[in-house]
């Protein structure tokens, strides 16, 4: 069940110790997932879906943890900022190895997992691109786009097609053979940054804009690239994530806002506001609808999931009649898991217990109704003249007979 925003409700899940800023978050399969944060580097993890986090590592004190990227196979690469450092876990992100320095004060804003042990890294202030071919283990220069700053975004197309988003000439940058060569290929404005690239269906990729708050779309694997949306000046999309089909979610800073698109990026609504003055950093997709958002500058994990069927009420009372006062036990057989219930008994009481046990006191016939709720809705079930309560009989007299003695004929 796909997530479009209205269906699903949001909640914050926990603060990741005293840290800032939640840089990265990545899906590694199976519920479980990375998050990397600033300003100790640290590295947190969840193996439920998102629902609770633990400490794993910290890579340094002033150090960002600005970037992962995974096989899909337990070996995870994560890029830091300051230090410019890779490392390494082969366990889902259990154990961390540091592999290798790529230049002194320099930032990894970006690392791709291409395909087999290819990966490429995206660095500042250079605007370097770095690739591995032994799945991360050594790593060698294989461009430097004179004239930007930053590479802040890497993604696999497919077809041999890597795009690069940077800063701060907001250019994208096309490789056809996996990063090897690199070509300008298309750009989203002046002065700008392309904070975040993603690709979903048929290689549809959409393109998240800094200082403008602008969306840009690319289609057919690079013959397309044209702006979709403008949020509000002066923000930053700062992260998007496919869901699946048409649907994509944005997220932005300095507004905690978080919008939807059900048309592959062509129109947006808002979805949720994570909080005014928040930086929505990172967006991942779980799929069944499940989505994990990473948030500054109180290192928040917040987590939406879909909205529950609402529940079809049902219950079963025992005994329904007897003389008064009558003890009744009510039993809950709704389906799709209430939440809260509330019964009336028909004679002035209620109760929101899920099985509650009611007393009668006086006798008569009496409807009983349930409804029951959950976050999906609510649903009733009237019974009418479920329960019949009787009143006893009057005691019968004690009769007492009267004999008499009769002397003599009558």
């Amino acid at each position: 069940m796909a997530c479009t925003g209205d269906g699903c409700i949001w909640s914050l899940v926990q603060r990741l110790g005293t840290e800032t800023y939640i840089n990265a978050v990545v899906n590694l399969g199976g519920g479980r997932l990375l998050a990397g944060t600033f300003p100790s580097g640290q590295i947190w993890r969840s193996a439920d879906y998102g629902l609770t986090w633990s400490l794993i590592r910290s890579l340094g004190s002033n150090q960002w943890v600005r970037s992962f990227a995974t096989n899909g196979a337990g070996v995870v690469l994560a890029g830091t900022g300051s230090g410019g450092e890779i490392w390494r876990s082969t366990d889902y992100g259990l154990t961390w190895t540091f592999i290798q320095r790529l230049g002194t004060s320099t930032d990894i804003d970006s690392i791709c997992w291409i395909d087999g042990a290819i990966y490429l890294a995206g660095c500042y202030p250079s605007a370097t691109i770095y690739r591995s071919t032994n799945g991360g283990l050594s790593w060698s220069l294989v461009k430097t786009l004179t004239g930007e700053q930053y590479v802040l975004s890497l993604v696999y197309q497919g077809f041999n097609i890597v795009l690069a988003g940077t800063a701060d000439r907001g250019y994208v940058y096309k490789s056809n053979d996996k990063g090897l060569t690199w070509a300008y290929f298309k750009s989203c404005g002046a002065a700008v940054s392309v904070r975040s690239l993603c690709v979903g269906a048929s290689g549809l990729t959409l393109a998240g804009v800094g200082l403008t708050g602008s969306v840009w779309r690319n289609r057919f694997y690079g013959t397309e690239w044209v702006q979709v949306k403008s949020f509000t000046p002066d923000t930053d999309v700062w992260s998007i994530a496919w869901l699946g089909g048409a649907i994509f979610l944005a997220g932005l800073l300095p507004s905690g806002y978080v919008y939807k698109s059900l048309d592959g990026g062509a129109s947006w609504t808002l979805a949720q506001c994570l909080g005014s003055e928040t930086s929505v950093r990172s967006i991942v997709s779980l799929g069944s609808g499940i989505v994990i958002a990473g948030t500054g500058p109180s290192a928040q994990i917040w987590r939406s999931a879909p909205l529950p069927p609402a529940p079809v009420a049902a219950f079963s009372g025992s005994p329904l009649w007897g003389w008064e006062p009558l003890d009744v036990q009510f039993t809950d057989e709704s389906t799709n898991t209430p939440t809260s219930w509330l019964w009336s008994f028909g004679d002035g009481f209620f109760s929101t217990e899920k099985n509650p046990l009611h007393s009668y006191a006086d006798h008569g016939v009496y409807t009983v109704s349930l409804q029951a709720t959950n976050a999906g809705g609510s649903d009733s079930e009237i019974k009418s003249g479920y329960v019949t309560v009787l009143h006893p009989l009057p005691p019968t007299p004690e009769f007492s007979p009267i004999w008499t003695l009769q002397i003599g004929p009558r």
